[in-house]
């Protein structure tokens, strides 16, 4: 064979590839060194050809592609990838009970008619010329109570000439809070705070 056939031929022949490793889960590079090379010391010739890309030869991560010292296999068995566990269902919610969905909703109702007689009281006692704060400073908003000495009585402390002038009969304390609130607008509609000089 001419000289000129031989180097045409040798052009022609790919050069071998360098041998190469990818690393999966639960693979160390003394494993790899082992198991590409026989030998966990030769861990030394991984780090010095990837040096690049390991910079801390205890952390490698799935995927990456070591480059191996010549006479390496680059065959070494993969780990099996364990297959990940199906998907399960989660179980239906038991549907509520009627008696379960009936109490949430007595439960709604409650807390919305709360809230209701809050905007109410607070509205009442806009409305009400500060009657809730009168309320509060002369019984504590307690419309059963009584002085010590007998003679206030109810949440308003009338005594009772000044119930019976806005038209109240019997006990102030015994009557409704309804009635209570009606009669003590219409006493502060008379005759303005006078009748509660320190909480008027």
């Amino acid at each position: 064979m001419s000289a000129f056939l031989l180097a045409t031929a040798l052009a022609v022949v790919p050069p071998a590839a360098a041998p190469t490793h990818t690393v999966t889960s639960g693979e160390s590079l003394t494993s790899i060194a082992e198991c590409e090379l026989g030998d966990a010391n030769r861990v030394t010739e991984l780090l010095e050809l990837n040096a690049e890309l390991l910079g801390d030869p205890d952390v490698i991560l799935p995927g990456w592609e070591l480059a191996l010292p010549d006479g390496a296999s680059g065959e070494c068995p993969q780990p099996t990838p364990t297959a990940s566990p199906a998907p399960t269902t989660p179980a239906a919610a038991p549907a509520a009970s009627s008696h379960s969905h009936n109490h949430n909703q007595r439960a709604t109702e409650r807390q919305g008619r709360g809230h209701a007689r809050v905007r109410a009281q607070s509205a009442g006692a806009r409305t009400g010329s500060g009657l809730g704060a009168i309320r509060q400073c002369e019984s504590g908003g307690d419309y059963g109570a009584v002085s010590a000495n007998g003679k206030y009585r109810g949440a308003y402390q009338f005594d009772r000439q000044t119930w019976a002038s806005v038209g109240g009969s019997g006990d102030p304390a015994a009557a409704s809070a309804a009635e209570q609130d009606r009669r003590a607008q219409a006493l502060r509609q008379q005759r303005g705070s006078s009748p509660w000089p320190s909480c008027g």
